[in-house]
């Protein structure tokens, strides 16, 4: 899709579906690295049913274009803001809605990958999109030791389903015990001091305000 950038809106609306888990094979999410450490290489079970990057994609990313993450001390939550919404909960759906969005990032934004490091589909299935190696390029100038987590969707015009909230609060709260993330630096990416932008979209914001108010720490 030709002049796709990160996090863009449209108007619309769509019902929730329910959840419908996709037989995918999965791995380990990439090599992430310790708490406090970049970019050692160990791969945490914690995350071992997250969908492998190479399940959607056979492209690597261009090492020569990205900078090695720093120590993590945030999340982003964002959606896709494409102008189509996403209705179905099929698995080879999510797959070609993260490869139109990955062919935005690196052919119209000149990026050397996806943007994001995790996506969730609307059957709640978590995807390894950038590894964690790398410092992502999901909000401007705030990329050093931010981990970007997209909900698949333009949540503008629809609703993200039960599974995907279900999957998100869960994802959120592994990755903030295994990077001792403070509660405090979850983030949307409208919340970030000077980000003009409307994501995570008008009907994924209360759902995240929600998510953090029962909170994200065992």
């Amino acid at each position: 899709m030709a002049g796709l950038s990160a996090c863009s809106t449209a108007t619309r609306s769509s019902s929730a579906l329910q959840p419908d888990w996709p037989s995918v094979a999965t791995g380990n999410a990439g090599v992430i690295p310790r708490p406090g450490i970049a970019p050692a290489t160990v791969v945490d079970p914690r995350f071992a049913n997250v969908a492998a990057r190479t399940s959607w994609t056979t492209m690597l990313p261009d090492s020569k274009g990205m900078n090695q993450m720093t120590p993590i001390r945030s999340v982003t939550v964002h959606h896709d803001g494409l102008p189509s919404p996403l209705a179905s909960t099929r698995s080879r759906d999510a797959q070609d809605r993260l490869r139109t969005i990955r062919r935005g990032h690196v052919n119209h934004n000149g990026w050397a990958d996806i943007g994001y490091h995790f996506a969730i589909d609307r059957s709640g299935r978590v995807w390894s999109c950038r590894p964690l190696v790398w410092q992502g390029a999901h909000v401007k100038d705030r990329n050093e030791g931010n981990i970007g987590v997209l909900v698949l969707g333009n949540f503008e015009i629809e609703r993200p389903t039960s599974a995907q909230l279900n999957a998100l609060a869960i994802h959120l709260k592994t990755l903030v015990a295994a990077y001792r993330i403070p509660q405090r630096k979850v983030y949307t990416h409208r919340e970030w001091p000077g980000a003009a932008t409307a994501c995570p979209g008008r009907n994924l914001q209360p759902a995240v305000n929600r998510i953090r108010a029962q909170g994200l720490v065992a």
